[in-house]
């Protein structure tokens, strides 16, 4: 068959531009949304591999635009060692800070991700906590501020005993919240308590009352809905391919066993009672 030259360089052109156009690894059933109108998902991350450790299911199913915020992203100016680090396998923290940035542009490829260089409470533990967590409000009022008129549907982390929950985590948590109070009574905003992973496994090992019951003793004020994210067995493959991406992180906290699995068992058994493969659950805020 011939070709001429003309229909030659469209053809290139076109083969250039599929293979330069961004492809979400997220492709059970996410589509490009262009619609300026269209609903946005936002989920706060304290840390690289939280929003995948806990919604990363939810991550690969939503069909809205989705960004995925994190807080704690930050350097310290000068090369430090801390024993986390070496136990995710880096020299240190000048090391971790790059490869943690590469894992996590790698498992979110095709989301839209928004980094804040806050300093991780191993790096910086005499931070002056009311300090960063006003400013991370702020950062999530802003966050909000750039989708006006729309829905949003914004995940934050939940709050776990003082013995389990990471003083990043902590913050992150209670700048959240206090955002909600803000907007409660917003009909376009619709906040939502994540379970933390795998704070939420430790919890319930440790704890004889749901997590339901713990977050609504700490916050009478408000009434929360569970919800609940089902992941087909596709959906689930999916999540642990991603969060496999955090190589570093896997090391750290599963030394002597995979995380990966714990993590696949743990979403397998959340939902057994609703007879559903597996599972993510959130908590609506109201």
């Amino acid at each position: 068959m011939k070709i001429n030259y003309s229909t030659y360089i469209s053809l290139v052109l076109l083969t250039i531009v599929f293979f330069l156009a961004p492809h979400s690894v997220y492709s059970d059933s996410v589509k490009s949304a262009t619609d300026p109108n269209s609903p946005v998902t936002i989920i706060l991350s304290p840390h690289f591999d939280d929003a995948v450790l806990s919604l990363g299911g939810l991550i690969s199913t939503d069909p809205k635009p989705l960004i995925v915020a994190t807080f704690f992203t930050g350097a310290p100016k000068r090369a430090v060692k801390t024993e986390w680090d070496k136990l995710s396998g880096f020299l240190n923290s000048k090391k971790a800070h790059s490869m943690r940035y590469d894992e996590n542009s790698k498992a979110l490829y095709g989301v839209t991700i928004k980094n804040y260089d806050y300093l991780d409470y191993q790096y910086d533990p005499s931070r002056s906590s009311e300090k960063v967590q006003k400013s991370i409000e702020k950062d999530i009022e802003n966050l909000i501020a750039l989708y006006p008129k729309r829905q949003i549907k914004i995940y934050g982390p939940s709050i776990f005993t003082e013995k389990i929950t990471h003083p990043d985590h902590r913050l992150a948590h209670q700048a959240f919240y206090n955002v909600f109070l803000k907007h409660k009574d917003s009909n376009l905003i619709s906040f939502y308590f994540y379970e933390d992973f795998p704070y939420i496994n430790l919890f319930e090992k440790e704890n004889s009352i749901s997590i339901l019951q713990f977050l609504q003793n700490i916050y009478p004020e408000v009434k929360l809905t569970t919800m609940t994210i089902p992941l087909s067995k596709k959906t689930l493959k999916q999540k642990l391919s991603h969060l496999a991406k955090y190589s570093s992180q896997m090391r750290a906290l599963s030394p002597h066993k995979s995380l990966l699995l714990t993590a696949k068992v743990f979403m397998i058994n959340r939902c057994k009672a609703e007879k559903l493969f597996a599972c993510e659950v959130v908590y609506q805020i109201k």
